[in-house]
């Protein structure tokens, strides 16, 4: 937050500094006093444009912080506070899950994933249908286009069906390819 000088504080700063704070330009000449007033009104409307700008930045950041936690309690809800993708593995996807790291850490900790990417597609950041729970490890090797079960390499196209298959609603899926 940047203090707005008084008229006298910003002469008394220009005198003593031989400048105007903030960045302002300043002549090397003598100022007259109309000249002075002129300087003081640049500098008084360029503090004023800046807090407004502060204060909307901080606007936006209550907005989306309210909104996003009104998502996260949704997606939290809905899928119970557990990994979506252990929970339609079959027996042996499991083991073959578990001989490559699943019992990790990084396994029983779950996080919130979006399926269209956040860099992608700002308007679905928070949209519940975006957004699913898995573990931290399934998390990071979707993003990373590994599969989730091996760590192995995948194609983008091979992640989209492991999206596919964890949301399992062909209309949401469907929804979110059109709109990525």
């Amino acid at each position: 937050m940047m203090t707005l000088f008084s008229y006298n504080e910003f002469i008394s700063y220009y005198e003593e500094y031989k400048r105007f704070p903030i960045g302002i330009y300043t002549p090397k000449r003598k100022l007259n006093a109309n000249q002075l007033q002129a300087y003081y009104k640049k500098y008084s409307d360029k503090i004023i444009k800046a807090e407004k700008k502060r204060e909307e930045y901080f606007e936006n950041i209550e907005k989306q912080d309210s909104l996003s936690y009104n998502v996260k309690e949704k997606v939290i809800k809905r899928d119970k506070n557990k990994c979506r993708l252990w929970e339609i593995l079959n027996a042996e996807e499991r083991e073959k899950a578990i001989q490559n790291g699943y019992n990790v850490p990084l396994a029983k900790k779950v996080t919130l994933a979006h399926v269209i990417r956040r860099s992608s597609k700002k308007e679905l950041i928070n949209t519940v249908c975006n957004i699913y729970q898995i573990s931290l490890l399934f998390h990071e090797r979707l993003d990373n286009y590994k599969n989730p079960l091996t760590g192995e390499n995948i194609s983008k196209e091979q992640v989209l069906l492991w999206w596919k298959r964890i949301i399992n609603n062909k209309r949401i899926f469907k929804f979110l390819l059109k709109n990525s």
